[in-house]
């Protein structure tokens, strides 16, 4: 999300700048419009060992390119950059899970967690700037990594134009009946879906109408998602709980104008970007009770305890059927998505970048 949205719209901010684009071949194509001054430059990549092989051509072959055309600056997103760049780099963490998450249940997992925590570190020193996308996440991973805060600095998400509330339809894939509680969120551990599922236990043996749990993101961890099925069975509700997953981008505003109610049940994020869209849309929302949702939302959600299957249900069933209680959250959840926007985040961003030049 973040590639495709911030993008577009830096070079929609800067049209005078030149902005070059290294991107997997295999994803290429993600932008919606045509950007005169962006240039994509496809790098294909190894379907096996992926991950080592692009840490490797970032490290050797990326700084000879950068030396070779010259760059002034280079945006490096996502936790890691090249540590011998010829030019000066800003580099953006955005992710929580080393550091603050529960661990990797697989030796090489551990193995893998430990090296990309020593390689952020070394990127974050190297950096002129570091850009963090929630103060929470400023806060935690900077004394995690030993970075002086007035190295950092935050910026936000932003929120598309394309959530909304509206009348958008989609076909019924996954989902029975037109009342739904959405989740979006990759299955993995951090995401807490064991509390959710015995929470929604006690929902549907509540409520005589009904009522479908839609879980909506790639599933990451299969020995968890295992766990979460078996889950399911033992509580007898897998006919009311549908996992989706492989939804286009172009869906999503639909999925969440159909939704009665958004819970993010995750207990580690470093901004929760669901709830922002979610907000938009016009749907009330209902967070596990952390900082970073605190931060996000302020008084624009509902909050329960982590953990806590009891509570949970408690405020499903009470969002579900207080029209009172849900006009208030869809009014301030509206207000408040108001204040995040993706021509936001490109202007500061691009501050940003040429205050390193």
């Amino acid at each position: 999300t973040w590639l495709r949205e911030a993008v577009p719209a830096l070079c929609r901010a800067a049209p005078r700048d030149e902005f070059l684009l290294l991107i997997r071949s295999d994803i290429q194509n993600i932008f919606d419009e045509n950007l005169s001054n962006l240039h994509a430059i496809p790098i294909k990549a190894p379907q096996r060992l992926r991950a080592i092989w692009r840490l490797a051509w970032q490290q050797t072959v990326l700084p000879l390119w950068l030396h070779k055309i010259g760059a002034g600056v280079l945006l490096s997103p996502n936790d890691i950059c090249p540590l011998l760049s010829p030019c000066k780099v800003i580099l953006g963490i955005r992710n929580a899970n080393p550091y603050y998450g529960p661990p990797a249940t697989t030796w090489l997992g551990r193995r893998r967690e430990q090296f990309l925590r020593w390689q952020t570190t070394l990127s974050a020193w190297r950096a002129e700037k570091v850009f963090f996308v929630s103060e929470w996440s400023r806060q935690i991973i900077s004394r995690k990594l030993r970075l002086p805060l007035e190295k950092s600095c935050v910026i936000y998400h932003g929120v598309s134009e394309r959530f909304r509330p509206g009348e958008e339809k989609l076909d019924k894939r996954g989902k029975e009946s037109s009342l739904y509680v959405l989740v979006v969120g990759s299955v993995r551990s951090h995401k807490d879906y064991i509390t959710l599922l015995k929470a929604w236990k006690l929902v549907i043996k509540s409520k005589n109408q009904c009522i479908k749990l839609l879980i909506v993101g790639p599933i990451l961890d299969s020995q968890y998602y295992q766990k979460l099925i078996s889950l399911l069975h033992t509580l007898q509700i897998n006919e009311s709980v549908s996992f989706m997953t492989g939804v286009p981008p172009s869906e999503m505003p639909a999925l969440y104008q159909e939704a009665s109610v958004l819970v993010m049940p995750s207990y580690v994020e470093t901004f929760g970007l669901p709830m922002l869209e979610a907000m938009a849309c016009g749907i009330p929302v209902i967070a596990c009770d952390i900082p970073v949702a605190r931060e996000v939302c302020e008084e624009a959600a509902c909050y329960y305890q982590p953990g806590d299957p009891d509570d949970l249900a408690e405020k499903l069933l009470s969002v579900l059927g207080d029209s009172t209680k849900r006009s208030e959250l869809i009014e301030a959840g509206r207000e408040r998505a108001q204040h995040f926007s993706w021509d936001k985040v490109a202007i500061e961003l691009l501050l940003l970048l040429k205050s390193a030049l």
